[in-house]
């Protein structure tokens, strides 16, 4: 198994990943259903959060980093 490097990680720069990384699920779904285009979240640091109930349809997360997330 390849060991995680934290350099591997971006600062991804979309309110919506903000949103995210407050764990406000609810929220994100919502503002995500009125996009056009959704933005990339590859290489996103998700390590720890609670992402239960997260619509992840046609999201990017390639590479991303979800250690010890529900």
């Amino acid at each position: 198994m390849e060991e995680f490097q934290e350099h591997e990680l971006h600062k991804i720069e979309h309110p919506l990943y903000e949103v995210l990384r407050s764990e406000d699920v609810k929220t994100f779904n919502q503002q995500k259903a009125g996009l056009s285009e959704l933005p990339s979240f590859a290489h996103g640091d998700f390590r720890g959060l609670d992402l239960r109930g997260l619509d992840a349809t046609g999201l990017d997360f390639r590479h991303a980093y979800f250690r010890g997330a529900d």
